[in-house]
Formats: structure tokens, C-alpha cells, sequence
């Protein structure tokens, strides 16, 4: 009996003490409408303030563009948030449980010809610069030429000029690139290209092995509750994307 009482005892404090000595987390991302807001609200965002907020755990948040959110995780943060599971960077590891599914869209002027991946041979193609969509694409990289871009709106501009021939990115970001470059996308079709999957990826350390496991067992523990069903319902979703 006293040993059963001993392994006991070890296991809830294993189970209370895995994130000792952590009290914040700083997560880096790029700001999403509806998922990764300025004012710390948004879909992402309330998912991982329920992990981490049981754990005592404070959520700080960093918004850069995404072409600087890998540098500035590594220097100084503890997790990106939003990176797709094709995705695999240097002094990362990624969290078993995906935050997201959805789909890259592709742009391009009504008239192009397009019918599938085999449409982009020999053409330009533009994204932003640290996606790497090109590691979705299963066409050699020889038989496309990538531009990667400093912003989506100057790519819609390139676009609209004929500069590029398609362009890469999500839906939401596209539309609002358009606007702010002032593009009337009645002239363009906007169709869904690449289906991926989107985690938290924590920064290659004991801090961050910690940080990740806090994460997917926060994952599994609000999907066995219905908790996250609940979430991403309140976001429009039928649920837990898995």
C-alpha cells in the first residue's frame, strides 16, 4: 500500500512539474484576421491561451511578417505559430497536434490557362518570401521560375501587370492584398491549390521540448473534454479540424 501511495505521489507531481520553472510563453506569428489578432484574440490565439493559462503559464505575443517570424522566434522567442507540417526549419520542432487544415489558394487572371500543377510548367509563380510553397509542389523546381515576394500586395500588382502568371497564398490575405493595392479581383479566379496542415513549432531546446509537450497534452485534454470542438465551432468551423 505505501508503495502504491509513493508511485502515486511521483506521478502528480511528474504531472504538476514538467513546466516548473516556466512562466511565459512567447509565441511569434504573423497577424491573421480571425486567428492571430493584434489584440490577442482570434482562433490560434485562444486555443493556446487555454493550454498554457491551466498551467500558469502567461502568453506573450510577437507579430512580425512572416519572412521575419523564423529569425525572431529562434533570437527571441519560444514558439511560431501557424507553420505548415510541410515545413521543416532548423532549431524547430513542430507539435504533434495540428491547430488548423486548410488550403493554399492560386490567383490568376481569367483566361490562363489552368488546369492542375501540370498548368505551371515553364511559368513564373510568386509567394511570399518563407512560405517555401515550393516544397508542396511536386513539380521539379527547375520546371517553374519562383518569385518570392516582400508582400502579397505588390504580388497582386505584379499579377495584374503580367510580371508573374500565378499567384500563391491564403485566401483571406489575397483578398485583403487586393484591396490594399486597389485590385478589383472580378478580372481573377481565386481556386483552391494545395491542401496543408498547420502546428506550433517550438524552438529546438529543453525549454521548448517542455513547451511542446505542455501543448499536445493541452491539445489531448481539450479534445477529450469537447472543449475544442466547442472553440473552433465559436470560429465557424464543424470542429476540431482532426
Amino acid at each position: 500500500m505505501k508503495k502504491f501511495f509513493l508511485v502515486l505521489v511521483i506521478l502528480i507531481f511528474a504531472s504538476s512539474t514538467y513546466a516548473a520553472g516556466i512562466k511565459e510563453v512567447k509565441l511569434v506569428t504573423q497577424e491573421w484576421s480571425g486567428y492571430t489578432q493584434s489584440d490577442g484574440s482570434g482562433l490560434y490565439f485562444e486555443v493556446l491561451k487555454e493550454i498554457f493559462e491551466a498551467e500558469d503559464i502567461e502568453i506573450k505575443i510577437t507579430l512580425v511578417p512572416w519572412n521575419e517570424a523564423i529569425e525572431t522566434v529562434i533570437a527571441t522567442g519560444d514558439a511560431l505559430v501557424g507553420v505548415s507540417t510541410f515545413n521543416e526549419f532548423e532549431g524547430l520542432i513542430q507539435g504533434k497536434w495540428f491547430i488548423d487544415t486548410g488550403y493554399v489558394t492560386i490567383v490568376y487572371k481569367k483566361g490562363t490557362n489552368f488546369s492542375g500543377e501540370s498548368s505551371l510548367k515553364g511559368k513564373t509563380i510568386g509567394w511570399l518570401k518563407g512560405y517555401n510553397f515550393g516544397q508542396q509542389i511536386s513539380l521539379d523546381s527547375m520546371d517553374y521560375e519562383r518569385y518570392e515576394l516582400e508582400s502579397l500586395d505588390s504580388g497582386m500588382t505584379m499579377l495584374k501587370n503580367s510580371a508573374i502568371h500565378f499567384l500563391l497564398g491564403y485566401k483571406t490575405n489575397l483578398i485583403e492584398a487586393a484591396n490594399k493595392a486597389g485590385i478589383d479581383l472580378t478580372g481573377f479566379e481565386l481556386v483552391r491549390f494545395l491542401e496543408e496542415d498547420t502546428t506550433v513549432a517550438f524552438t529546438d531546446d529543453s525549454r521548448g521540448k517542455k513547451l511542446r509537450k505542455i501543448y499536445d497534452k493541452g491539445m489531448k485534454r481539450l479534445k477529450k473534454s469537447g472543449r475544442l470542438d466547442e472553440i473552433y465551432i465559436k470560429y465557424g468551423y464543424d470542429g476540431y479540424v482532426k
